[in-house]
């Protein structure tokens, strides 16, 4: 097919355009009327080429206006868009492009239209329009050169909004070009897949599985169309999504997946009121955690009655080995044989993860035990009896703000995951207090030493940021000889005897109690006194005590669930019964499990229930539960609420602060 090469220039530069004298149209003229478009056709190419852009304009217009069944009639609607975008029209360019993709869809010139419509939203900087053309356009029928203009566009609004459909876009494209033996090809695979499970837009979605039929990532884009319905308690989309991709896509990676789900939502109705599951590592190499968690779990069967029936509870407990699959093997037996009314565990974000589709599918309520932020996110039958960073944030932010009446804290973090999260959590729960951060360091999670980060927190390095208060190196010499005699100091300093500039009341340090064992003398040593220490729930270790702390430890200050010493009837009731049953004193993963099957037997034991979706109900109701963990309740995103206690550092003693 012969194609015409023509330059024409829009306010961002020269662009080069392969038109198509002979596209797909939808029908013919005759003869005549054919011959007319096309003669006129060439003559406004003509005009073009000697400048008469306005009489060249008409022309098109003419053709695609009194002949729009011709096969030039797509050339000169594209011809009109491309004038009317160089004279910055861009709404008429828009339009003419539009009726150009609406009225010729099957034009082999389609994508040079795309292309333009992405230019002309790119100009008017219009970045979901632009990306919706770059979505619909095939960059390999483009010159290599206009593919680096996209490109470059692109990029531009990528850098712009870091919206995820941008960013789906355009792996799609570069997917789409490239060779299964690029080392790229699985990441890029992977990101589109990650991407399309975060979407929200459904028409998007929609046009996925229509231009992609049952090609990639058609299958995910149906499967998260199902997921949404579902979300949204919408049964019928749900059952039309999932009848669509079980019937297009039988071998999908997540085909099993769907008709587990499908199984468990028929069995969501059958549960016996009298069994619970339990989903914990008792082997593998978190065995020794699993193994805690069901003493807890096992003591508080053990000191339950049960007023009703044959009054048991009955425990069926599944080892997952840390194994997300096997806990998902586990959790079917749970759901489909032992027909559970609801779980305990599992102890990982990964095994949560791996199974929170059949509780939800099931409706069956999960405590999980996992401290992960936003684990109950995903699925509304998660529950969570962990305590969490922003748990402990939001109570430390109040408890320093309103209570100890301190309003500037500084910060001294690990440059972990832990340690960055736990930092800016507290960090904005401060400041909605009306507090204010004076400083933040972070230092490397295998550092030893930390004089360079509390220096920078207190202005001693670099020195050079204090060069006014410096003293020379005659006035140093003078400043020790009047220091050694007594005499009066010169107006500066040596740079090692600058003061620390201290304008902060507190400092916090989310870290582990090894680790501020080192930190705390490199503070006093840096002559950082008298402010306020604060610190996470790993500090709740008599390992905290242990060796010559030099009294930096005292009055420091952290939150914990679970105290041994809590001056509470209910803790000591449960420390006592543990300890005659177990042998030694329990920790808060004993107390978590124990506080879970409390919470769920305590409402089992007062109301006959043998619905899972009743419980549900009772689960979000129930605000008045005593637990040894300060748990009261669960709040309706499924996070446990409890009472926090306040711990200090005493005389080489961890005690309650009130």
């Amino acid at each position: 097919m012969r194609r015409l090469r023509y330059i024409i220039c829009f306010g961002v530069g020269c662009l080069v355009f392969l038109l198509s004298c002979t596209p797909t149209t939808v029908s013919q003229l005759t003869p005549e009327e054919e011959q007319i478009a096309a003669r006129q056709f060439s003559q406004a190419e003509q005009q073009l080429k000697l400048g008469k852009i306005d009489l060249a304009y008409q022309s098109f217009e003419s053709i695609f206006t009194k002949y729009p069944r011709a096969k030039v009639a797509d050339n000169a609607l594209l011809r009109a868009a491309q004038i009317k975008a160089n004279q910055k029209q861009y709404p008429q360019s828009i339009e003419f492009l539009q009726q150009l993709l609406h009225t010729y869809p099957s034009s082999d010139i389609k994508d040079q239209a795309l292309r333009d419509q992405a230019f002309v939203y790119a100009l008017q900087n219009d970045c979901p329009k632009m990306m919706d053309a770059v979505f619909h356009l095939e960059l390999a029928s483009l010159s290599s050169k206009d593919q680096a203009k996209i490109s470059s566009r692109v990029q531009h609004c990528m850098q712009q909004d870091t919206n995820s459909l941008f960013q789906l876009i355009w792996n799609l494209k570069q997917y789409q070009r490239m060779n299964p033996s690029n080392p790229l090809y699985q990441t890029t695979q992977t990101k589109i897949i990650e991407n399309i499970a975060m979407q929200e837009d459904e028409r998007f979605l929609i046009n996925l599985v229509k231009k992609y039929a049952k090609q990639f990532p058609a299958g995910y884009a149906s499967y998260r169309m199902m997921d949404l319905a579902k979300n949204q308690d919408n049964k019928r989309k749900a059952q039309k999504w999932e009848s669509y991709y079980t019937q297009y896509f039988p071998l999908h990676p997540y085909a099993q997946k769907v008709q587990e789900q499908s199984v468990a939502e028929v069995m969501s109705s059958k549960a016996n009121g009298k069994k619970i599951g339990v989903l914990l590592p008792l082997s593998g190499p978190q065995k020794h955690i699993g193994q805690l968690v069901l003493n807890g779990l096992t003591l508080a069967v053990g000191s339950f009655t049960m007023p009703y029936q044959d009054n048991s509870i009955e425990l069926i407990v599944e080892d997952t080995q840390s194994q997300p699959t096997i806990a998902r093997q586990k959790i079917k037996k749970l759901i489909f044989t032992d027909q559970v009314i609801a779980i305990i565990g599992p102890l990982t974000s990964r095994e949560t993860e791996g199974v929170a589709d059949l509780a939800a599918a099931s409706e069956i309520p999960l405590i999980t035990l996992s401290p992960k932020e936003g684990i109950t996110e995903v699925s509304e039958t998660v529950f969570r009896n962990s305590i969490t960073k922003k748990e402990q944030a939001i109570a430390l932010a109040q408890l320093t703000n309103q209570v100890l009446d301190i309003h500037r804290v500084a910060i001294l973090y690990p440059e972990t995951s832990y340690g960055k999260e736990f930092m800016e959590i507290f960090w904005k729960e401060f400041e909605k207090y009306g507090g204010n951060i004076h400083g933040a360091e972070g230092y490397q999670e295998d550092q030893t030493h930390f004089s360079e980060p509390i220096k920078k927190l207190v202005g001693l390095y670099p020195a050079s940021l204090r060069s006014e208060e410096l003293c020379s190196k005659r006035y140093s010499e003078i400043w020790y000889e009047r220091k050694k005699k007594g005499r009066e100091l010169p107006n500066c300093c040596p740079a090692e005897e600058l003061p620390p500039i201290i304008d902060f009341e507190a400092i916090f340090i989310p870290d582990g109690h090894h680790r501020v064992r080192q930190i705390l003398p490199a503070l006093k040593y840096h002559d950082i006194r008298g402010v306020q220490v604060l610190g996470s729930n790993l500090w709740n270790t008599q390992e905290l005590l242990k060796g010559t702390t030099g009294g930096e430890l005292e009055g420091a200050l952290f939150l914990d669930s679970f105290f041994i010493g809590k001056k509470s009837a209910v803790v000591q009731q449960f420390i006592q019964q543990f300890y005659t049953h177990y042998g030694y004193e329990p920790s808060i993963l004993e107390a978590q499990g124990f506080d879970s099957l409390t919470f769920l037997i305590d409402i089992l034991s007062s109301k006959k229930i043998s619905s899972r979706g009743k419980l549900m109900q009772e689960l979000y109701r129930k605000k008045d539960f005593n637990g040894v963990t300060g748990l009261t309740g669960f709040s309706k995103n499924r996070e446990a609420i409890r009472n926090l206690t306040a711990l200090m550092v005493s005389q080489n003693k961890i005690i309650e602060l009130y």
